[in-house]
């Protein structure tokens, strides 16, 4: 400043010596300081967020669940390739045929000429019949090989050829119920059900570990402000055991104990702070795709730890957790899988019998005129009908590919039936968990209340000279222990109730997140932003 300088004996230059000119100059300054500090605060301060916009951020940039997210788009491509097996095929063909004939004996030289040209359909219906519906014309015509024979020789010109043959094959035992197309659809069909259930399952996967992380750096940053707090503390003792020191009410013993919890608290702190940096990062890994834009900000939590009590009911709870899991009907869908296997391994047990028939027209004509006005009028149909029987000696295949298929719906039988048992099993962990660390909430409560009361009743007495400083550093420890334990049984009472929504299958109806088909497409999510309450 102008006036502190001059008051140093610095003689100020005469541009600063004009005090119009320092003033103006100076809110400028000041203006464009506070411009720029302003600017800087609005750019590095670090990013609100809520539990809520977390869940929402990870339902739409989570790695992992946008790949879980193609598993029904896959599954939905695979069940459209087998229903491609009753796509007919058809074939089209057309031949020129030239052939210059020797003379032999008695025959002249000749010269032949044909175009055939020929089109087919084929296809596999639903019942296993296969067919086949097809046509041919032939256009020939034959002539001498030279004029010197053309006396001797009788040229013609001919059209033949087939019209609206159909062929049909159709399994009366083998195949006949299922076969490998149908066997292919219906497990695809399952599959794609499946898939869907998998992309819904890491979907309240993703949402109960956005839950956790958040809870997680909720802790941490509490911890850190525990920390921070037991940190000034104990640097005021120290200053106040320095002061005792120097009227010599303490000895320097005293001030080593002080300055040992003050390096103590410090590493604890740095400790605490590595934390938050850790389960920041953890919770960036679920809520977003962009990690590195949203780590130069840092992130500021918006919600605080809860306490409020929820009523659980215990039958109920088990109940919807049979009802909601999608693992329970991941496993069933497994288990009908290898039902529809069992099946189609069966049926290649039998005997393949099969009926056969067909049935077209035929014509013959010089011209091709004619052969259209006989296949018009119908004038040669012709048809076939029989059947075909084929029995394998022994069928060791068939009978042990039914015995493995019996083999693997037993497991999956099995598996449905485990998978219920340990569900029951889980959700009796989370209630237990729940209501244990509601009970340590209020536990940790007090002792930390009484903590606080120990250490303020020390430190008076201390001030009175009737306890030590040993005694007050050791109760300002249990303090900050106490307060950890307390800020613990919050975090682990929320991650508790998060668990619990995730076992009893509810994750995604308490945040109001709608799978888009319940969860029949399993390619869209639309979040609700307000969520159930708590307490419902």
């Amino acid at each position: 400043m102008p006036g502190a300088a001059q008051g140093a004996g610095v003689k100020c230059p005469s541009f600063f010596a004009s005090g119009t000119r320092w003033s103006v100059l100076s809110v400028v300054l000041a203006t464009a300081a506070a411009g720029l500090a302003a600017r800087a605060d609005t750019t590095n301060a670090p990013r609100e967020l809520s539990l809520q916009a977390a869940i929402e951020s990870a339902l739409a940039r989570n790695f992992e669940l946008r790949i879980n997210r193609q598993e029904p788009v896959i599954a939905e491509g695979q069940l459209e390739a087998a229903r491609g097996a009753y796509d007919p095929t058809l074939s089209v063909g057309v031949e020129r045929a030239h052939d210059e004939s020797p003379a032999l004996n008695n025959s002249a030289a000749s010269v032949a000429n044909s175009t055939t040209a020929t089109a087919s359909v084929d296809g596999l219906l639903s019942t296993g019949a296969t067919y086949t519906i097809a046509g041919n014309v032939t256009s020939s015509s034959v002539r001498p090989a030279s004029s010197a024979t053309q006396s001797t020789f009788t040229s013609y010109e001919a059209a033949q050829g087939t019209l609206a043959v159909i062929e049909i094959t159709q399994p009366l035992l083998k195949n006949r119920k299922i076969d490998s197309a149908r066997l292919a659809v219906g497990q695809n069909k399952l599959a794609l059900r499946a898939a869907e259930l998998v992309a819904l399952q890491q979907a309240m996967t993703t949402v109960a570990n956005v839950e956790q992380a958040y809870f997680t750096l909720l802790a941490a940053r509490e911890t850190v402000r525990v920390n921070e707090s037991a940190l000034q503390l104990a640097e005021q003792s120290l200053a106040d055991t320095r002061n005792r020191i120097r009227i010599g009410s303490l000895s320097a013993l005293d001030e080593k104990d002080a300055q040992s919890l003050v390096a103590s608290n410090r590493a604890d702190l740095l400790a605490a702070q590595q934390a938050v940096r850790e389960a920041e990062n953890a919770l960036l890994a679920l809520v977003t795709d962009a990690f590195a834009d949203w780590r130069q900000l840092g992130l500021a939590p918006t919600d605080t730890l809860s306490a409020d009590t929820v009523a659980i009911d215990y039958s109920a709870i088990l109940s919807r957790a049979l009802a909601n899991r999608p693992e329970l009907e991941y496993l069933e869908l497994t288990r009908e899988q290898q039902e529809l296997n069992v099946r189609f391994q069966e049926n290649q047990r039998l005997p393949s019998l099969n009926l056969v028939g067909s049935y077209g027209l035929q014509g013959a004509d010089t011209g091709t005129s004619g052969l259209l006005n006989q296949w018009r009028d119908g004038d040669h149909p012709y048809y076939t009908v029989g059947v075909t029987v084929s029995v394998p000696w022994r069928n060791r295949t068939a009978r042990g590919n039914t015995t493995a298929a019996k083999g693997r719906e037993e497991q999956a039988r099995l598996a449905l039936e485990q998978e219920r048992e340990a569900i029951l099993s889980e959700v009796d962990t989370a209630i237990a968990a729940v209501r244990s660390s509601l009970e340590r909430i209020a536990a940790t409560r007090e002792a930390s209340a009484y903590a606080r009361a120990a250490l303020d009743a020390e430190q008076r007495k201390l001030a009175s000279g009737t306890s030590t400083t040993f005694t007050v550093l050791q109760l300002q420890r249990n303090l900050v222990s106490a307060q950890a334990d307390e800020i613990q049984a919050l975090a682990d009472y929320n991650k508790a109730l998060s668990i619990l929504r995730l076992r009893e299958g509810t994750t995604l109806e308490y945040w109001r997140v709608k799978f888009a088909g319940a969860p029949a497409s399993a390619s869209n999510t639309r979040f609700d932003s307000t969520p159930v309450s708590k307490n419902s």
